[in-house]
């Protein structure tokens, strides 16, 4: 008979209200089963060179993109084929979005969940991006998080951005051994090593990180130096390590007599003892509890 659940709305007239536990899900599956077979669609997304076949009542109840389209003064609303080239980036992912929407499931891996991820929100399905950044969020790996952290920035999504963000930040001294790091634009580096909330148990980390950024590129990355220097908090190192760094070959032409200078004060200063106001320190790396 099925599954049903009863509610008492009025005893003294015996009314109840009679639910189909699994209705909905039935009448979607039964949809797509319409779907496939091109039964009452009446709707045909193009991308390339597929053509796929839909309900626009469909589309509009899984997609607030396709229901402010087909509930609009706008042409696609009168259109029975409607061209997706420009809106999706990725072709494959529409055939995957449009069996989500009709399914409510999906198959997530580390090759499609990005252009799935991009997709929803072209057609703004946040239950697919929600499941999508789940599914980033779980996967973090220093090998990987810088380049989800730019690819939440490019788009804009902000819940992405901060799992990400702080991923790198408390795994930072991991980050900058793995090629995303060296990858990284001078203004990417720049807003990541002045943050405060940067993790390292030693300043010295960062620096290293800033001249291995340098070393990967120098003919183009030297003169960046100037600018990121500023932002490794040098007063926290020891003067003996001031010192070794000045001698760094990188610094021994006329180009970077500034970045020598600015080393140079930085020493003078500290062993001299003069007063010099000090930057916040950076967050330290809570131990690790067992």
């Amino acid at each position: 008979m099925g599954h049903f659940t009863m509610k008492l709305l009025n005893n003294g007239n015996r009314l109840y209200s009679i639910k189909h536990e699994h209705g909905q899900l039935k009448m979607f599956t039964q949809m797509n089963e319409y779907r496939l077979r091109d039964l009452f669609t009446d709707v045909t997304l193009k991308i390339n060179d597929q053509n796929i076949r839909a309900h626009k009542v469909v589309l509009s109840a899984g997609s607030s993109y396709f229901a402010s389209m087909f509930d609009s003064p706008l042409i696609e609303s009168k259109l029975d084929e409607i061209d997706m080239t420009k809106t999706i980036p990725c072709p494959m992912a529409l055939n995957w979005i449009i069996d989500f929407i009709y399914n409510s499931s999906i198959s997530l891996n580390d090759k499609n969940v990005l252009p799935l991820l991009t997709c929803s929100f072209c057609l703004q399905l946040d239950s697919l991006s929600n499941m999508c950044i789940s599914y980033l969020a779980d996967q973090l790996h220093s090998s990987n998080c810088v380049g989800v952290l730019l690819y939440a920035k490019q788009y804009q999504c902000e819940q992405l951005e901060t799992i990400a963000q702080n991923y790198v930040y408390n795994h930072f001294e991991d980050v900058v051994r793995n090629e995303e790091f060296l990858n990284l634009t001078a203004s990417d580096l720049y807003n990541m090593i002045r943050d405060d909330n940067v993790k390292v148990k030693c300043e010295s980390i960062i620096y290293n990180a800033v001249m291995q950024w340098v070393r990967h590129d120098p003919i183009k990355r030297r003169s960046e130096l100037e600018g990121l220097l500023p932002c490794v908090r040098l007063c926290f190192l020891p003067p003996s390590f001031l010192e070794h760094a000045k001698c760094d070959e990188i610094y021994g032409t006329d180009d970077m007599r500034k970045c020598q200078e600015y080393l140079s004060q930085v020493y003078n200063k500290l062993t001299s003892h003069k007063y010099c106001r000090l930057p916040p320190r950076r967050q330290p790396i809570k131990p690790l509890v067992i």
